[in-house]
């Protein structure tokens, strides 16, 4: 955990030491929804012990969603940002075993990564862009047994990388705006927000 905050300080300060001038900062705080914890394969070093076939899986998925603070900087050509991003997200599941409840899995994320950004249409309060992050996620897991299920409840922690594919987003507004974008990763599958930034942008098309 401390190596996971000490990344993300980091990242921050380096992306801080890339400003020339209070004008070009950019900040974000966002909501993404569906958490890419649901697609992945799932498995458990708490219940490999106990259930060494592995014939477990999920189901009655839910989650709070991943909230995200994200800061850049803004190139001078306006088109190019960049910076650092820190963000938390929970999910919670049923845990079946041969058709039988087993108990419940909550667990938490915590995740830091660089992330980059182009905008290709910079049309005044309209812009659209992709982008690309790269990072760390710690994950912290909670497995609650049933009382008739004859396993044990469990803790434990696990480091997995973090990445975000923004495949296109949409902004709009100026200094005050929101935005939306789609993609896939930590942030989740449609992330939603509201961004500041001492910058005006002027109306280029990239």
């Amino acid at each position: 955990m401390k190596k996971l905050l000490f990344f993300v300080l980091i990242l921050f300060a380096v992306a801080s030491m890339q400003a020339q001038s209070f004008d070009h900062h950019y900040f974000s705080l966002s909501y993404g929804v569906i958490n890419p914890d649901r697609f992945y394969s799932f498995s458990s070093s708490t219940l490999d012990d106990q259930l060494p076939d592995d014939r477990y899986v999920r189901d009655n998925y839910s989650s709070m969603g991943n909230v995200f603070l994200t800061y850049r900087y803004i190139s001078l050509n306006e088109y190019l940002m960049w910076g650092g991003t820190v963000g938390y997200g929970t999910t919670s599941s049923d845990v079946f075993y041969m058709a039988v409840n087993q108990g419940t899995i909550d667990r938490q994320f915590i995740t830091g990564a660089f992330e980059l950004q182009f905008r290709y249409v910079n049309d005044g309060p309209f812009q659209m862009y992709s982008g690309l992050g790269l990072g760390v996620t710690y994950g912290m897991e909670h497995f609650t047994a049933s009382d008739d299920s004859g396993i044990n409840s469990g803790d434990r922690s696990m480091i997995l990388p973090g990445y975000q594919i923004n495949v296109v987003g949409v902004r709009f507004g100026n200094r005050l705006a929101g935005y939306l974008e789609l993609g896939f990763g930590y942030k989740g599958i449609m992330n939603v927000g509201l961004s500041y930034t001492f910058y005006k942008f002027t109306n280029k098309d990239y």
